[in-house]
């Protein structure tokens, strides 16, 4: 991003708001950054982290794909760059109440902001085998999706599922056999995150926000995209792909307008031939890190 004095940038994702101190600090001493998050509680955490920086830290609650929303209500009509470091933070998977962790006992909610649509525990009681299926397989790639969904509705029918434990016991049943002995990922991983995934919009928000992030780039500005699934990181090379002048084809979860679409003008270069990765270094460090993907795109031309 190369951040700079007097740029303006937007962090979609501002979690805890240490990629917003690390902009704020580049940028000095003018440099501002408008930072957004969906979960009122990260927000508030990141607007006490980044209480030293004063006015020039605009914390907000809300959700990014509104952005040109967001801006216009600061006054801002451009920025210098953006930012989404997507998924699950570490704040939210060692907050046993919000019911996202596997291992974690409080209740099955799973919202990052809990004022706002279905919980994760109103979809496992309520919805209909097929539909939990469906979810399974198409958000989380769980490819024993039916027996998942088998095993929650037979569950359910001898008493409601309460909590993330409770859930995760389910799941491990009916896709692993009730074995401990998986080598890798926990058998309930991808259960789990496909309903995250669906009780928070994901991929739609995420779909709906790239088109809309080229309206607020600044010419020679830089989007950067941090993806931990493999359909968020499809959706954001799709994106890309369309937006520099170049046909995708990635199927179901690209833009609005089909495959095979190209943009009348070029709206975007790609700067990451391939996505970047973490180094074996940095796996070491922070085991979260090792399915990160990350993507960078320069605005160029004008809007069509």
């Amino acid at each position: 991003m190369r951040p700079s004095d007097g740029g303006v940038y937007f962090d979609g994702t501002v979690g805890e708001g240490g990629h917003a101190g690390a902009i704020l600090e580049a940028s000095a001493p003018g440099g501002r950054v408008i930072g957004v998050d969906l979960d009122p509680e990260a927000a508030k955490t990141a607007a006490g982290r980044l209480s030293p920086w004063g006015e020039r830290a605009r914390i907000i609650h809300g959700n990014y794909k509104d952005i040109v929303d967001i801006l216009a209500a600061e006054g801002v009509s451009k920025v210098d760059g953006i930012l989404l470091d997507l998924g699950l933070g570490s704040h939210q998977l060692s907050s046993a109440e919000r019911g996202f962790s596997i291992d974690g006992g409080g209740p099955l909610d799973m919202r990052y902001d809990r004022g706002v649509g279905l919980s994760a525990k109103e979809v496992v009681n309520r919805f209909p085998k097929r539909e939990l299926e469906r979810i399974f397989r198409e958000l989380g790639e769980e490819r024993r999706a039916r027996a998942a969904a088998r095993g929650i509705v037979n569950a359910r029918e001898r008493g409601k599922i309460e909590n993330a434990e409770q859930l995760s016991r389910i799941v491990v049943r009916a896709v692993a056999g009730g074995s401990g002995g998986w080598k890798k990922i926990h058998p309930a991983t991808r259960v789990f995150m496909a309903l995250r995934i669906y009780v928070n919009k994901e991929l739609k928000n995420l779909e709906e926000f790239l088109p809309a992030a080229m309206t607020v780039l600044k010419e020679g500005g830089v989007i950067v995209v941090i993806s931990f699934h493999s359909l968020e990181d499809r959706i954001v090379k799709t994106a890309f792909r369309r937006l520099s002048g170049r046909g995708d084809g990635e199927g179901r979860y690209g833009l609005d307008g089909g495959p095979g679409e190209r943009s009348v003008e070029p709206l975007v270069s790609i700067l990451t031939k391939k996505p970047i990765t973490p180094t074996q270094d940095e796996v070491r460090e922070n085991r979260r890190a090792r399915s990160a993907k990350l993507r960078v795109a320069r605005r160029t031309g004008h809007e069509n």
